[in-house]
C-alpha cells in the first residue's frame, strides 16, 4: 500500500488497466501527455515535474511500459538512462514494465 504522499504519474496512452488497478488500490494519478505532438515519447521532466524544488513530504512514482502499448515506443539507451536517473533523486521512484532495454 503505498502512503497519501505519493503522486502517481503515467502517460495518457497507458493501459487502462493500470489506472484502473491504481484506482482500485485507493490511489489517483496524474497523467503525463503522450500524443502526436511529442511522438508519443513525452520529455523524461514531465513525469518529474515541479519536484527539482520537492517539498520533503511529496513524493512521485512514475509508471512506465516500455516498449509502451499501444504505440511501440520504446525509451533507451541514454533517453531511459536520464529516465532511471530521474527517478532516483529526490523523493521519486519508478515501476518500469517491460523493461527489456536494461537487458541489451
Amino acid at each position: 500500500m503505498m502512503n497519501d504522499d505519493v503522486e502517481i504519474r503515467m502517460g495518457s496512452t497507458e493501459y487502462a488497466a493500470v489506472g484502473d488497478l491504481i484506482k482500485g488500490c485507493g490511489k489517483s494519478f496524474k497523467l503525463v501527455e503522450t500524443s502526436k505532438r511529442n511522438k508519443f515519447d513525452p520529455e523524461n521532466s514531465k513525469f518529474f515535474e515541479d519536484f527539482e524544488n520537492h517539498n520533503d513530504n511529496q513524493k512521485v512514482f512514475a509508471y512506465l511500459s516500455n516498449p509502451h502499448n499501444p504505440t511501440g515506443i520504446t525509451k533507451k539507451g541514454s533517453n531511459l538512462r536520464d529516465f532511471v536517473e530521474k527517478s532516483s533523486n529526490f523523493n521519486c521512484g519508478a515501476l518500469i514494465d517491460e523493461a527489456y532495454e536494461l537487458f541489451h
